[in-house]
């Protein structure tokens, strides 16, 4: 086996999940980044979790958002929930995240949620969320399945095709550093 040529292939297939999906979320990933804005600009807050390696990701966007991205600036609230586990029950994981936003989250505050799945523990997850009156952003793999039919209009969903979880992560990766710029940008102005 040529490694190199192994090595190529993973690359060729990181630029074409990112070109395939870029034109397909720059619309969501702006409304996005303006709900977030708003909740920020009116005292809310991010309130981040996710499924699997999901997890880290919502963990990675909450300290973007408390740090800073490209420029610095004042500390946006950003938190970090503990993660909703897949591998345990779907309604355990979905307990202990809604005991999290019942004592956490407001009405105003945004819940984002990571995961390159799609399994019972989001919906749940999203039911919680929409029972505190938070507004979501949900990054997921495309297998949408029952979720969709829990979704409200203002829920923005970020869904990625691709033909493996690494992909579909490397292109969440990539869409919350957008919309860390894409927050940036609204609140410092143009680099």
């Amino acid at each position: 086996m040529d490694l190199e040529y192994r090595a190529t292939e993973q690359f060729a297939e990181h630029i074409e999940a990112i070109s395939i999906n870029a034109p397909r979320l720059t619309g969501r990933l702006s409304a996005a980044a303006e709900r977030l804005v708003l909740a920020f600009v009116q005292g809310g807050k991010v309130l981040c979790s996710g499924a699997g390696a999901g997890t880290a990701l919502a963990r990675h966007f909450a300290e973007l958002m408390l740090h800073c991205f490209d420029r610095d600036r004042l500390a946006l609230p950003a938190m970090a929930l503990a993660p909703i586990e897949p591998d345990c029950e779907p309604e355990a994981s979905a307990t202990a995240l809604s005991r999290q936003l019942a004592a956490l989250g407001r009405p105003g505050d945004v819940l984002l949620l990571v995961s390159s799945g799609s399994g019972e523990e989001l919906r749940l997850a999203l039911a919680a969320a929409h029972e505190r009156e938070l507004d979501t952003i949900i990054l997921m793999g495309d297998h949408q399945g029952a979720l969709s039919a829990s979704l409200l209009p203002q829920d923005i969903l970020l869904a990625v095709p691709a033909q493996n979880n690494a992909r579909v992560l490397e292109v969440q990766l990539t869409s919350l550093h957008v919309l860390c710029d894409l927050i940036d940008t609204q609140l410092l102005g143009s680099p």
